[in-house]
């Protein structure tokens, strides 16, 4: 059967925090690094700071984006219900903005191929909603060349100066993986942690976060039901890809049953078990990399979105740390488990 859903997020959006502000500057090409600052809550243990700074700094060395993204991570006990969600800071801008903001990216030197393709496929105006708008989130806004203005010092109570805040369910029995495996009935922090930070950075979709029909988000433009069709809808199926339909990277959970920005990922145990699967599966360990130098669909995601991944080996490192055996001691069951995000407005898988 189905583990808990993955994850709830719910985005910010501009008119519901004043303090979500965007101004799209030139771009400009100098030192090209990530960075990643996490402020933590109640309810995170050594250990659990431990995992998620391992996931920050694959990711900050992964992605070579100029930026700083705040963060911040808090448990909170709340039952079976799930294993993560997330509250995002958004922002609605015009579709021209934003397609002019992706045009400039494509030439300003940061961009990869995997960008390039997937930006050569969206159109000139606005193709879905009705508002000629969509949304983006804050993070994602900054990766793209925009100054962010998040309201002050980061603030867990209030949720100002913050990206994203993450929750993880302590009530649930998680775990970090070690030698490719994890305590039995137990779930993958690591992996739960990819999850909700990927969400925060820009995976999103108006079908989760109540925008649907009238604006989408940035990312449901990378949707499609067919070839040269895209979907705004959670009827029939759909699907990830980046050149307009042709090749289905990974289809997403339609089922209602967890966000509509994951993918499908059927009963568990899971045949493709992935950080951006709609529902966990006890006893099973995700990847960021399909193979040395693939990788997996959710990190070509956030590439599409505009986060130039540069350096996949950085993936590859954390996933093979999974797969080694710690010294003795040194494993940690994590039960209860850790993240917590700040509640604005969040929608549970």
């Amino acid at each position: 059967m189905f583990g808990p859903p993955r994850m709830a997020v719910q985005g910010r959006h501009a008119g519901t925090i004043l303090w979500v502000l965007a101004a799209l500057c030139l771009a400009v090409a100098p030192a090209r690094a990530m960075t990643i600052d996490v402020t933590y809550g109640s309810g995170v243990t050594p250990a659990m700071q431990t995992a998620f700074n391992d996931v920050i700094a694959a990711y900050d060395a992964a992605f070579s984006n100029n930026i700083t993204l705040q963060v911040g991570l808090v448990g909170q006990n709340a039952g079976s219900s799930y294993l993560g969600e997330s509250t995002t800071a958004t922002a609605d801008v015009s579709y021209a903005t934003w397609y002019s903001a992706m045009s400039s990216y494509d030439v300003s030197g940061l961009s990869n191929p995997t960008f390039s393709q997937a930006y050569s496929t969206l159109p000139a105006s606005s193709a879905l909603g009705t508002t000629n708008s969509v949304v983006v989130r804050a993070a994602n806004l900054s990766a793209l060349g925009f100054n962010i203005d998040l309201g002050g010092s980061p603030n867990i109570g209030s949720g100002v100066g913050l990206d994203g805040i993450i929750y993880i369910n302590t009530s649930l029995s998680v775990a970090i993986p070690s030698g490719g495996t994890i305590p039995s009935g137990s779930y993958d922090l690591i992996s739960v942690l990819e999850h909700e930070l990927d969400e925060v950075m820009g995976i999103g979709s108006g079908l989760t976060d109540g925008t649907y029909p009238n604006t989408p988000e940035a990312y449901d433009y990378f949707r499609y039901s067919a070839p040269g069709t895209r979907s705004f809808s959670t009827s029939g199926s759909a699907y990830f890809s980046i050149d307009g339909g042709t090749t289905d990277l990974a289809n997403f959970n339609q089922s209602g049953v967890g966000d509509y920005n994951d993918w499908a990922n059927g009963s568990c145990p899971s045949q493709n078990p992935l950080p951006q699967n709609a529902s966990s599966c006890p006893n099973q360990v995700t990847t960021l990399m399909k193979n040395a130098t693939t990788p997996d669909p959710e990190m070509l995601a956030l590439d599409a979105l505009g986060y130039d991944l540069s350096n996949p080996s950085a993936l590859l490192a954390l996933d093979n740390a999974q797969e080694t055996v710690p010294e003795p001691g040194s494993l940690a069951l994590l039960v209860p488990a850790l993240v917590g995000l700040l509640r604005l407005r969040r929608r549970r898988g």
